[in-house]
């Protein structure tokens, strides 16, 4: 069987459950109201204004000269062999024409931003912002949308960000600190705006349920936003960027903004986060999330020789040969981690699984603010698949020129969602002087194949020693299947983290527990009424979780009711017993937990912490 999302084949029906809260309690009444009202209750709609009145260049245009030359596009760079060490006469003049070529597109791409914010900045309540249907168009970073009011956005053609670090925008942050490049789309200060695509030909993803693959399916383009990360991934393996590569851009950021509806979308390779929504009264639903897991899996064990973007030189110093393993890159980056190793005699599926990637950040879809609903989307991705994070000031977080104060991201109802990456996940959130915290959050109805995390509940690392605090309450995940998960099933605890070129500090390892790797806790992070009901784990790689409170502010109140881990091959002496596992035959794998005050119903492995 395959689930598809999108034009107009859908994820899974959804069921009848309650969910009148989140219902009633938005803002208005969301997108039902973001074309204008006559005074009879009909609709009037607004004007459609094309990016091209505004001056766009869609890359059809473009054949001719895209015939002319030899082309750098889209990709900024190729596989090369490594016994290269010259260049001949031609191939250098073809490096310029690249050159030529990418200064170009950079002018247009730049061209079709200006124009995009010209029709925003034009457009009235109730009109409607478009690309045409069945065409591909150029961006650089940069489009923005500020104190929209009622406003529709169309992506029915495709939208493709280019790589040109020259043409970027990047910006400092208010503290001077950082530099940071803008996000490609970003919505501030608005209120009752839908992100869509109204295209016959929307792109579609699909979950093989007999391979437990997820990937995008057909030719259809329509309502693709395509972030083009791999250069960017590049760069930020290399330290080209600023900020350990946290300058690069996401893809769509809305902020502090209400009444917020993003739907069928189909959001590629961001740089960054993709998809990240602020707001009081939002829905997401319909929109696909796809990151290409298999490039950045090589890109992480550097075990190809790779030109890391052309352009940046037409001479061989351009080209970078690197051969060493993760393993090495990790012991190079993270001193405090040196010789990481695992016993003789592990099968060889556990270099290939048992690490995850050095954390890119190509989060999926992350919300913070109050009334949330996503559902029926496909994600594949290799971080957060989706995420619900604490609003960025705590106590002091206000939306809409301080319309809503927001002091915590509350009532979030997340559902019907296939989720292949690294967490449904919780956080993460960092005890601060304003006082971070979710509440009240659900998610169910979660398939979760070939994924690499699963349920993910997550403080971050801090001193608590001069007031921070956090909280992480009233939490439920229910009807949730997480199948062949490579990494860890069920994590509650500090998040488990390596940046490229960071060090770890007083952050848990993302190796944890291998090699002596600490974990430290946050006596100063509260996790309190965390429910976990029918779920089901099958064909594990690891022990199925780690639990982990603090020795003076343990877990509160954390139910199993129902959490069963099912192995079709209960004889595989590795599989689904590493590193945790009891002592006698079979040696079934078991959690790690400490300081928790838990309860199992019904459940198996019963965690060693939780009353018996």
């Amino acid at each position: 069987a395959i689930i598809m999302a999108a034009a107009t084949v859908f994820v899974v029906h959804a069921d009848e459950l309650d969910r009148d809260y989140f219902v009633s309690n938005r803002h208005s009444q969301w997108h039902r109201t973001i074309h204008q009202q006559n005074t009879d209750g009909s609709r009037k709609d607004g004007r459609t204004l094309y990016i091209d009145d505004f001056g766009a260049i869609p890359d059809s245009a473009l054949r001719d000269w895209h015939n002319s030359e030899p082309l750098l596009f889209p990709e900024p760079f190729q596989f090369v062999d490594p016994s290269t060490t010259a260049i001949s006469r031609e191939q250098e003049r073809e490096r310029e024409h690249e050159q030529q070529h990418r200064v170009k597109l950079g002018e247009i791409a730049t061209i079709n931003r200006d124009a995009f914010n010209k029709a925003l900045n034009q457009a009235l309540a109730g009109d409607t912002v478009a690309l045409k249907d069945g065409e591909t168009y150029s961006f650089t970073g940069g489009i923005l949308g500020e104190d929209l009011d009622s406003i529709t956005i169309d992506f029915a053609g495709t939208a493709n960000f280019i790589h040109n670090l020259d043409v970027w925008p990047i910006v400092t942050t208010q503290d001077g600190k950082k530099q940071m490049y803008v996000p490609a789309i970003n919505i501030v200060t608005s209120k009752n705006v839908t992100l869509t695509s109204s295209s016959q030909n929307r792109a579609q993803v699909a979950w093989d349920k007999k391979t437990n693959e997820v990937n995008m399916v057909g030719n259809n383009t329509g309502g693709i936003l395509n972030g083009n990360g791999k250069p960017w991934w590049n760069d930020c393996i290399i330290g080209r960027l600023p900020n350990a590569g946290d300058s690069r851009p996401r893809l769509v950021h809305v902020q502090s903004s209400a009444d917020i509806l993003v739907e069928y979308l189909t959001l590629v390779n961001s740089a960054f986060w993709t998809l990240t929504v602020e707001a009081v009264g939002s829905e997401i639903r319909y929109v696909n999330v796809v990151v290409d897991r298999d490039f950045k899996a090589n890109l992480m064990n550097f075990h190809d020789p790779i030109i890391l973007d052309q352009s940046t030189s037409s001479t061989t110093s351009s080209l970078l040969f690197a051969s060493e393993s993760r393993r090495r890159k990790l012991r190079a980056q993270d001193k405090e981690n040196v010789g990481i190793h695992f016993p003789t005699g592990l099968p060889d599926w556990v270099d290939r699984h048992i690490h995850q990637p050095m954390d890119l950040n190509t989060d999926g879809i992350d919300v913070r603010g109050r009334n949330i609903w996503v559902h029926d989307c496909i994600v594949t991705n290799d971080d957060d698949s989706v995420a619900v994070k604490p609003t960025l000031n705590g106590r002091d977080t206000y939306y809409l020129h301080d319309t809503f104060h927001v002091p915590c991201t509350e009532h979030v109802l997340l559902e019907n969602l296939i989720l292949t990456g690294f967490g449904a996940s919780i956080g993460s959130v960092t005890p601060t002087f304003s006082h971070k915290c979710v509440d009240h959050i659900i998610f169910r109805n979660i398939s979760m194949p070939a994924t690499g995390k699963g349920i993910y509940i997550k403080s971050n690392a801090s001193p608590c020693e001069k007031g921070e605090s956090a909280q992480l309450t009233n939490i439920l995940y229910e009807n949730v299947k997480i199948i062949e998960p490579a990494w860890w099933a069920i994590w509650i605890g500090p998040q488990a983290q390596h940046q490229p070129n960071t060090k770890l500090g007083d952050k848990c390892a993302l190796t944890y527990p291998l090699d002596n790797s600490k974990c430290p806790t946050q006596a100063c992070a509260t996790f309190a009424n965390i429910t976990l009901r029918n779920i089901h784990i099958s064909n594990p790689w690891l022990s199925p979780g780690v639990i982990l409170g603090n020795v003076t502010n343990p877990i509160q109140n954390l139910i199993f009711d129902h959490v069963t881990v099912t192995e079709t091959n209960p004889m595989d002496i590795y599989k689904g017993r590493f590193p945790f596992h009891h002592l006698h035959f079979p040696y079934k794998g078991k959690y790690q937990c400490k300081h928790t005050l838990g309860k199992a119903i019904a459940s198996d492995p019963v965690p060693d912490c939780f009353e018996q």
